[in-house]
């Protein structure tokens, strides 16, 4: 069998926005306070935390991950 390459994903949460995006009508924006508390870390996330993940699964540390999804969710599923 040839070797064969692992396929996994990242998948995220709310992220923070750039400012000059606005929110959604009738949504509470990313980041007021109702919404943070239903986040178990109480913030949102950053771009460098979805980058995080990817340069693990792209890294040796991840030779024996293969067909996941990596959740970075500040703990949303658990909330």
């Amino acid at each position: 069998m040839p070797p064969s390459a692992p396929v996994n994903v990242t998948s995220a949460a709310t992220l923070e926005r750039r400012p000059r995006q606005e929110p959604e009508p009738r949504q509470a924006p990313p980041g007021a306070p109702g919404h943070l508390t239903e986040i178990p870390l109480r913030r949102l996330g950053r771009p460098e935390d979805i980058a995080d993940a990817c340069v693990f699964l792209a890294s040796d540390a991840s030779a024996y991950v293969t067909g996941d999804t990596i959740r970075v969710m500040g703990g949303g599923l658990i909330g």
